[in-house]
């Protein structure tokens, strides 16, 4: 069930917030020196809090790909 804090259905959230981290890093790219003053005081904060957010997203990533692995490595045993 959705829920109305989130903007993507459950079904498309990894797809979205490719084209979304994409369309960000491209901006990057594009003007590296100036990107973060280039924004403003609210994309700013959200840029950070992005930041923070791809590190907590690897760490999670990280544990579920090993347990993914983990449960694959058992069934094939």
């Amino acid at each position: 069930m959705a829920n109305s804090r989130f903007p993507n259905m459950s079904y498309c959230m990894c797809e979205n917030t490719v084209a979304a981290l994409v369309q960000i890093i491209e901006h990057m790219d594009e003007d590296p020196e100036n990107f973060l003053q280039d924004l403003s005081m609210t994309e700013l904060n959200s840029f950070n809090r992005l930041y923070e957010l791809c590190k907590e997203f690897r760490r999670t990533a990280d544990f579920v790909v090993e347990i993914a692995d983990e449960l694959e490595s058992s069934v094939e045993e």
